[in-house]
């Protein structure tokens, strides 16, 4: 007895579909790829990706990044010594920020030095966590755009939120809504 409404299924599993097979095209485009390629060297997930103009924009990000954590290092060892032979005792050991010292540095108190230590030592670690998070972010940038490489944006999509009146018999009067339309 043959049923009316069943038909056969013409297109089968692996079937090629536009030269790839199905299998094949679902797995084109790895996030898990991605973000390897991002771990290993920043940016080249965005180039496996092909967002060519994003690479350069992270890289900019760590060099800045670098210079700062470079700049603070460099200030909180400087002032770091400075505190540190100030503190040591020895009436002979000056430091360059001495009052004693006749050179063109700025001079500065026990107090100064140690709060200038302080806050050099705490920008310097804070560009440390940046640049981590600025890796981070890296590796999550190239996993999220590897997820919508094949998304489709055309022209066909839509999306409309607009005021609207809905009458019912409950009511004596209309009630104001949201209408929202998607068009797909």
């Amino acid at each position: 007895m043959d049923v009316l409404c069943q038909h056969v299924d013409t297109l089968k599993r692996g079937k090629i579909i536009e030269d790839k097979p199905i299998e094949e095209k679902e797995k084109s485009h790895s996030p898990k790829t991605a973000s390897i390629m991002s771990a290993i060297l920043p940016g080249l997930g965005q180039v496996y990706n092909k967002k060519y103009w994003k690479p350069p924009i992270i890289y900019a990000g760590f060099a800045a990044l670098i210079y700062a954590t470079d700049f603070n290092n460099k200030n909180y060892n400087d002032y770091k010594e400075a505190y540190s032979l100030r503190m040591d005792g020895d009436s002979e050991t000056v430091d360059k920020y001495d009052v004693q010292l006749d050179n063109e540095e700025i001079k500065y108190s026990d107090e100064s030095l140690l709060k200038l230590k302080d806050f050099y030592r705490r920008n310097r670690d804070l560009t440390l966590i940046f640049i981590g998070g600025t890796y981070l972010i890296n590796i999550l940038d190239a996993v999220v755009d590897a997820h919508f490489y094949s998304f489709n944006v055309s022209d066909d999509l839509s999306f409309e939120l607009r005021p609207n009146i809905i009458y019912q018999c409950a009511h004596e009067r209309p009630v104001p809504s949201l209408g929202l339309t998607l068009n797909l």
